[in-house]
């Protein structure tokens, strides 16, 4: 099985736009005649209405920007990629707030939380205040074994995040060049997955990652039933994800053949941050309304797409 994801989240900014646009030109002819005339009133009417066709080109500026750089990053994935989720919300990078900080906006979590713990926070504390316009996530091998959930820990997977940032960024000197190209090695320590003690401290080992400057060239589960968000059924050919940051709404697409495993009372995850229906057979539809559940519906599909916490 092979699941692509899909988790795109929509700022309000660039919502889609109603009536017709104005040409600026025009605007700004009629308020440099209102100024010439003395008609302070139609020449306020008018900047008010120059400042909202700018910001309105801005957006859709942003938006086909952003779709080529999507397809950018696309490209640059691997073929066999099984997840892949999209943040086209911008964020400022701000190293003083610690991830457990960001609980509360999971999509700047998800998207920075392996970043500001490599090399004890070096490359996030270098990037500070630094503004992300978007961010491309994606992750192969997230099966995990007969005894591990499903998708694997986030640490024993593949994955790649592409940054895009407002403006170009420069890091001390590479470590390597790889291609031609300079990469910076990078070490976390990580969770090393063993048995736990009571009264002993878990063990850690190192985790490596590597960063480079992207450039424009550059066996089935075997569960019956899904029980979601750690374990697909077997028969499951994918989900997607939609969230929508102006509506503060989630709609997850499960594809698959199978029934949802439902627990009874409070233990019912789903039904308790989602309304589930299916449309038709072999499509499940989970709905969550972020505003009111909070951050955890979130939280659910990240996992539910291979993208755990990483530590």
């Amino acid at each position: 099985m092979r699941f692509v994801g899909w988790l795109t989240f929509l700022p309000a900014c660039l919502a889609a736009q109603t009536g017709v646009p104005v040409d600026p030109a025009y605007l700004l002819r009629d308020l440099r005649s209102a100024i010439q005339d003395d008609s302070l009133a139609a020449a306020a009417e008018l900047a008010g209405k120059l400042d909202d066709a700018v910001q309105q080109r801005y957006s859709a500026w942003l938006i086909r920007d952003a779709n080529q750089r999507i397809d950018e990053a696309l490209a640059w994935l691997p073929a066999d990629t099984e997840s892949v989720w999209v943040n086209q919300q911008s964020f400022t990078i701000r190293p003083e707030q610690g991830i457990d900080m960001l609980w509360a906006r999971p999509n700047e979590a998800y998207s920075v939380d392996r970043l500001a713990v490599l090399n004890d926070g070096e490359f996030y504390r270098a990037l500070g205040n630094r503004k992300v316009r978007l961010v491309v996530a994606g992750a192969r091998s997230i099966r995990g074994t007969a005894l591990d959930s499903v998708p694997a820990p986030v640490a024993a997977q593949d994955v790649a995040y592409v940054f895009f940032f407002a403006e170009p960024i420069d890091f001390t000197a590479p470590d390597e060049s790889i291609q031609g190209r300079p990469v910076w090695h990078a070490v976390a320590k990580i969770d090393a997955g063993g048995v736990p003690r009571p009264g002993e401290k878990r063990a850690q080992r190192d985790d490596e990652n590597w960063l480079a400057l992207a450039r424009p060239e550059v066996g089935e589960p075997p569960f019956a039933a899904a029980d979601l968000p750690h374990h697909p059924d077997g028969k499951a050919v994918g989900t997607t994800v939609r969230v929508d940051s102006a509506k503060q709404q989630m709609e997850v697409v499960y594809l698959s053949p199978a029934e949802l495993l439902r627990r009874a009372g409070a233990a019912d995850l789903l039904g308790r941050e989602f309304q589930v229906d299916q449309p038709e057979a072999g499509v499940w539809r989970l709905i969550s309304d972020v505003r009111e559940k909070g951050p955890f519906p979130v939280h659910f599909v990240m996992v539910m797409l291979g993208f755990g916490m990483y530590r």
